[in-house]
Order: C-alpha cells, then sequence, then structure tokens
C-alpha cells in the first residue's frame, strides 16, 4: 500500500477504536455496578470485558503501525484527537507531495545558456511556493500540473515521446523554452535533496513572498 492508503487504513482503524470503546464503557458501567453490590461478576461480562480489551489492544497496535509509517516517526501522541489532526495535515501534505515537489524541482533547474537561464528565472519567480500552505490540494494541481508535465519532458529519454509534451506545456511556457527541453536538451535538473528541502519548508510555511529573492536555486540554505 502507498502512504495514502495507508492514512486511509488508519483513519477507519480509528472509528473501530472509537466503537470498541463506547462497547467497553458500557461493560465497564455494569462491572461498576457489580462491584458497588458486592455481587458476583457474570462470567459473559467478564469475557466481554476480555475480549474488548484485546480487540481495542489489537486494533490501537495495527493503528500505530500505520500511524509510525505515515508520519515517518515514531512519536506517538497521546490523544487520538491529535493523532487524527496529524494525519489531516499529512493526508493534504501527501495529496499535493507530486505537485509541490515538481514544483520545487523546476526551481533548481539550470542552463549554460544566459539567455535561457533569464527565460528561466523569470518563470520560477512565478512558481509562487510560498503559497502552498494555503492551497487546497484540487488548487495545487490545478496550479501545478504544468511543472509536474515540465519535469516528466525534461526526464523522458524518448525523443519522440517528448515531443508530445509540447501540447500540454505550450500554453504555459514559450516556445524558446520547451525548445531547450525537448529539442536541445541544455537545461539541467538540480540537486534533489534542495528541491525536497524547498518543499518541505513550503509545507511548513517557511517561505514569505520574497523568498524567490533572495533564496539561491542551486543552493536551498535553512
Amino acid at each position: 500500500m502507498n502512504k495514502l492508503e495507508v492514512l486511509q487504513n488508519a483513519k477507519q482503524l480509528v472509528a473501530q477504536i472509537r466503537l470498541e470503546k463506547d462497547s467497553l464503557k458500557e461493560s465497564a458501567r455494569e462491572l461498576s455496578s457489580y462491584a458497588e453490590k458486592d455481587g458476583a461478576i457474570p462470567e459473559v461480562l467478564s469475557k466481554k470485558l476480555i475480549n474488548g480489551l484485546q480487540g481495542i489492544t489489537s486494533l490501537q497496535q495495527q493503528f500505530i503501525s500505520n500511524y509510525t509509517e505515515v508520519m515517518d516517526s515514531d512519536e506517538i501522541p497521546d490523544e487520538l484527537t491529535v493523532m487524527e489532526e496529524n494525519l489531516a495535515t499529512k493526508k493534504e501534505e501527501l495529496t499535493k507531495g507530486v505537485y509541490v515537489r515538481a514544483a520545487a524541482e523546476f526551481m533548481g533547474l539550470t542552463t549554460d545558456d544566459d539567455n535561457v537561464a533569464d527565460l528561466l528565472d523569470s518563470y520560477k519567480a512565478e512558481v509562487r511556493l510560498d503559497e502552498v500552505r494555503a492551497m487546497t490540494p484540487e488548487e495545487v494541481a490545478d496550479n501545478y500540473q504544468k511543472y509536474v508535465d515540465f519535469m516528466e519532458a525534461l526526464s523522458e529519454d524518448d525523443a519522440s515521446l517528448r515531443i508530445s509534451y509540447i501540447y500540454r506545456l505550450d500554453e504555459f511556457f514559450p516556445a524558446e523554452l520547451l525548445a531547450s527541453v525537448i529539442i536541445l536538451r541544455n537545461i539541467k535538473s538540480g540537486n534533489e535533496e534542495d528541491a525536497a528541502l524547498l518543499a518541505a519548508r513550503a509545507f511548513a510555511g517557511e517561505l514569505d513572498p520574497d523568498y524567490f529573492v533572495y533564496e539561491n536555486a542551486d543552493s536551498i540554505e535553512e
């Protein structure tokens, strides 16, 4: 399963855990009633409590396994509500991820052609990674699909397949820039770690509107 599938499974497990907890609360009230009366605890109730606890324990173990996998962290909050909030934030990040990473990689592109470099910089300035945090996944997809297509065209080795990207990109980028990607091949990818860091900072809301002015696209520093 990919992380989005694991995350969805975690959400279902939380719902099951809450149902089991509600059932366990009812059994606990029955237990309390027998304890107050100093009465013997029925075997059926004992089994119900034991099975309920075992069921919740099993579900929680599965949930925690899913949670740590999705969050890439062994830190486990004490409250399910907090974990749900963390998962909701992560879901948005994962949904936006492919688009934002492509945009961040676009920011790191380089070329030895000065004219193309100037043109490329003018389009990098339009990326607006500082707005990512406030955008919905749908808005990110609408605004950043062109960067996904651009990066795919750049990495495509088959010339005939590269040509097909012209129809997806010509309304967003000028012919000179597309020629550099599809025919001349004089644009190069930047450092992957720098792109990953820039994407992470965009998700964290750590970029202000002037970030492109002071960020070096070839070397993103924390």
